[in-house]
C-alpha cells in the first residue's frame, strides 16, 4: 500500500506496454481505435492504456501537474469500475505530486477521495492515515465543516479497531505541540548537543517542577483520550537516538510523566500540566509526547526535530542533615565525654560513618558497643558506623576525650615536643552519609520506586580546648585587720562560653594561717550559675595559727569544683596572693633577729614633709660572712603596712671590697 507523503520513487510503478506490440509496430491505429468502439468496456480499456502512455511520457518530461491530473482522472474511472485498490494506487501518486503545490483545497479533495476508497476496502491503518491528514492543520480550513464532522466521527470509530494498535502514529497533523517548563528556580541554560541545542532548566533534588504542553486539536469535535505521556530520557540516551533519528519508546525512558485519565481534548488549544518531583541527579530531556487513544498511540518525537527541545538539569540538593558536638569546648587537663548528635533533617539516611581525629595533646576513645568484647584503648583517630536514620530522627554517640594540660597558649608553637603544652588542641569530627531526599520515602510507600542512586554528604564539626582555664584569678589581695586577723579576697573570672554551676570550693592556707570560724563569706555562691565574662568575688577571714610550722610554708590555694549541663565535674586550682601579709606571718628565731634592723621614726616639726624621702644610714659588718671581691650583697628595705606616716620599698645590691675594712 502507498503512503501519504513524498514518495521514495521518482516515477510511478511501471506497467507492461499498453498497446499490442504488433499493432503498435505496424502503425495500424485505426483498427485499434475501431476495436475500442465496440463496447463501453473496450473503450475504457483503450482510454486507460492511452492515459498510461501519457503518464509515462509526462513523467519523463517532468510535468508533474499533468501527471497528477491524469492520475486523478484514472482514479475516478477505477472507482466507477469498482477497482478501488487501483484507484487508491493512483490517488496516492496524485497526492504525492500535490503536496508540493499550495493548492490546499485541491489536495483536500484528493485526500478525501483516497479516504473514501480506503474506507470501502476496509484497510483500517491506511484509512486512519488518510483521516489524520485530511483532518490535519494544513487541510482543516480547506475541508467543509460538515465533512470534517463526518470524518471526525469516522476517526472516533476507527481507534477502536485492534488492527491499528500494531502501528506507531505521528501526532501531527491531527495535533500541534508546544512545550514549556515551569518551577525551576535555578534558571536555565542552553546545552549544545550533536544535532540540536537543548534548553536545560536547572533544579535540585526535591524541587517540584512542572512540564506543560499546549496541545492544539484540529478536530471539529471534542474527543476523550486515555492519557498523555511525556518520556524523559537521560541525555546520553537521547543523544544516541537523536544521532540515529530513531523512535522513542517507553522502554527508553528514565521517567514517564502522565496525566490523569481519561481526559477531554477540545477543538483548539488544550493545556496539560505534568508535575514532577525531581528525585534523581542528572540531565533529562523530554524526548517524546505520546497520546494514547483507545488502540491508537500518537507520538511526537523530539529526536527527529531540532525545535523546542527542553529538559531538566537536576543537581544534588543541599543535605538537611546536621551534626553537633557537645560540649562546645574542652577543658585542658581533663577527661571529658564528647557527645556527637546527628540530626537527619528531612533526609532518608541509608548509612554513614563517623571519624574523630585528634590533634597533638588529645586522645579519643570510641563509643562503647554491646557487641564489643575487646578492651578499648585511647587512640589518635577512630572511625565507627553511624547506621541508617529515617527523616526527622536523631542519633547521639558518646566518645571519651582526654586532654593534656596547657601551660600557656602560644599560637606560634612549631615543635611537636612543646605543642601540647603551648598550642590549641582540636578534635575534628567528619560524618560521611549516603542519603536520599525525604520525598523518596513517600514515593516508595506509594509503590512508586524510582531508579535514584543515593547522594553522598560530608558534615564536619570541631571543638577546641580553652585558651584559658575555665576560671582564672583576675585580682587577688590580702589585708591585715590587726596583728592576728587578716582578710583574703579574690576576684574570679569565668572564661567558659557555656554556663557552669559552682558545686564546691575550698581554701588551703599556709601553716601560719587558719580560717576563722564562719570565715568563709561566700555561702551565697553555692550552685551559682556563672557565664562567660562574669566575675565572682570571694572573701575569707583568717587568723594567725598558733600551731605554725616554720618548715611548712606554702602559698594560699583556692580549689573550686564546676559542673556542666551534663553533670560532668571539673576541678580548678587557683593561687591566691598573700604577699601583703607575709611579714606578719614570719616565725622569728635567733638568726632572723640578727638579720633585721628596725628603725623607729618620729615626727619632727622641722623635717619630713609629705612626699619627701627618708634617708637611712647603715653599717654592715661583713667579717663573718666570708665574702670576697667578687661577691654581691642583696638588701631590701621595706615599711610596715600598718604605718600610715611612711611607705615604700627599696631593693638593691652592694659589691663587697676589701677596702671597706669589713664594715
Amino acid at each position: 500500500a502507498g503512503t501519504i507523503g513524498p514518495s521514495s520513487d521518482d516515477e510511478p510503478t511501471s506497467h507492461p506496454p499498453l498497446v499490442p506490440s504488433k499493432i503498435w509496430d505496424q502503425g495500424s491505429y485505426t483498427e485499434w481505435i475501431v476495436n475500442g468502439l465496440e463496447s463501453d468496456k473496450c473503450y475504457e480499456d483503450i482510454y486507460i492504456e492511452v492515459c498510461d502512455c501519457m503518464i509515462q511520457m509526462n513523467t519523463f518530461l517532468k510535468r508533474s501537474r499533468t501527471v497528477s491530473r491524469i492520475l486523478a482522472e484514472l482514479a475516478e474511472i477505477y472507482i466507477l469500475k469498482g477497482d478501488l485498490e487501483a484507484a487508491v494506487e493512483n490517488l496516492l501518486m496524485t497526492i504525492d505530486n500535490c503536496l508540493q503545490d499550495p493548492w490546499d483545497k485541491l489536495l483536500a479533495w484528493r485526500v478525501f477521495r483516497l479516504a473514501c476508497c480506503q474506507r470501502r476496502v476496509s484497510n483500517a491503518p491506511e484509512y486512519l492515515k488518510s483521516l489524520t491528514y485530511c483532518l490535519g492543520s494544513r487541510l482543516s480550513n480547506a475541508v467543509p465543516i460538515k465533512l470534517r464532522h463526518l470524518l471526525t466521527r469516522d476517526l472516533q470509530a476507527i481507534v477502536f479497531w485492534k488492527e491499528i494498535s500494531e502501528f506507531r502514529w505521528n501526532i501531527s497533523p491531527l495535533f500541534g505541540i508546544k512545550l514549556s517548563i515551569h518551577g525551576t528556580p535555578l534558571g536555565k541554560s542552553v546545552q549544545p548537543l550533536l544535532k540540536t541545542d537543548v534548553v536545560m532548566h536547572t533544579c535540585e533534588i526535591g524541587h517540584k517542577v512542572q512540564a506543560e504542553i499546549v496541545l492544539e486539536s484540529n478536530l471539529a469535535e471534542s474527543i476523550e483520550v486515555d492519557r498523555v505521556d511525556l518520556y524523559l530520557l537521560r541525555v546520553d540516551d537521547y543523544q544516541r537516538l537523536a544521532e540515529a533519528s530513531d523512535e522513542v519508546t517507553e522502554s527508553d525512558a528514565a521517567f514517564v510523566l502522565s496525566t490523569e485519565t481519561p481526559i477531554d481534548i477540545e477543538p483548539g488549544d488544550n493545556v496539560f500540566k505534568f508535575p514532577w518531583d525531581a528525585m534523581s541527579v542528572g540531565q533529562f530531556v523530554i524526548a517524546s509526547v505520546c497520546l494514547h487513544w483507545k488502540h491508537a498511540a500518537f507520538y511526537h518525537d523530539f529526536t527527529t526535530t531540532s525545535n523546542n527541545v527542553m529538559g531538566f538539569d537536576v543537581l544534588p540538593n543541599e543535605p538537611t542533615q546536621s551534626i553537633e558536638l557537645n560540649p562546645i569546648f574542652l577543658i585542658p587537663g581533663h577527661v571529658q565525654n564528647v557527645r556527637l548528635v546527628f540530626h537527619s533533617g528531612s533526609d532518608v539516611v541509608n548509612g554513614g560513618t563517623v571519624k574523630l581525629t585528634c590533634s597533638q595533646g588529645l586522645e579519643v576513645m570510641p563509643p562503647f558497643e554491646e557487641s564489643e568484647d575487646t578492651f578499648r584503648e585511647w587512640q589518635d583517630t577512630c572511625e565507627f558506623d553511624l547506621g541508617n536514620c529515617l527523616p526527622n530522627s536523631t542519633k547521639t554517640l558518646i566518645a571519651s576525650v582526654k586532654s593534656e594540660a596547657i601551660d600557656s597558649y602560644d599560637p606560634n608553637a612549631q615543635h611537636d615536643d612543646d605543642y601540647s603544652f603551648s598550642a590549641l588542641q582540636t578534635l575534628d569530627a567528619m560524618v560521611t552519609t549516603s542519603y536520599h531526599h525525604g520525598l523518596f520515602m513517600s514515593l516508595v510507600e506509594e509503590n512508586k520506586p524510582i531508579d535514584s542512586p543515593p547522594i553522598t554528604a560530608i558534615l564536619e564539626a570541631s571543638i577546641t580546648t580553652l585558651e584559658l582555664a575555665a576560671l582564672t584569678i583576675k585580682t587577688s589581695a590580702s589585708y591585715a585587720l590587726d596583728n592576728d586577723s587578716f582578710m583574703i579576697s579574690a576576684t574570679v573570672l569565668c572564661n567558659t562560653p557555656v554556663p557552669f554551676s559552682l558545686k564546691e570550693w575550698q581554701i588551703s592556707l599556709p601553716s601560719t594561717l587558719q580560717l576563722s570560724t564562719d570565715g568563709d563569706l561566700n555561702l551565697g555562691l553555692y550552685n551559682k550559675t556563672v557565664i562567660e565574662g562574669e566575675e565572682l568575688f570571694f572573701g575569707f577571714h583568717c587568723k594567725r595559727s598558733a600551731a605554725a610550722d616554720k618548715l611548712q610554708v606554702k602559698d594560699a590555694i583556692l580549689s573550686m569544683v564546676l559542673q556542666d549541663q551534663f553533670g560532668k565535674s571539673f576541678r580548678q586550682v587557683l593561687p591566691l596572693d598573700i604577699h601583703a601579709i607575709e611579714r606578719f606571718l614570719v616565725v622569728d628565731d635567733d638568726d632572723a633577729e640578727e638579720a633585721i634592723a628596725i628603725a623607729d621614726l618620729t615626727a619632727s616639726a622641722l623635717q619630713g614633709l609629705v612626699g619627701s624621702p627618708v634617708t637611712l644610714t647603715y653599717d654592715i659588718d661583713c667579717g663573718s660572712l666570708g665574702l670576697d671581691s667578687t661577691s654581691q650583697l642583696l638588701y631590701h628595705l621595706s615599711s610596715s603596712d600598718a604605718d600610715w606616716i611612711i611607705g615604700g620599698s627599696v631593693r638593691g645590691t652592694i659589691t663587697f671590697s676589701s677596702d671597706f675594712k669589713s664594715s
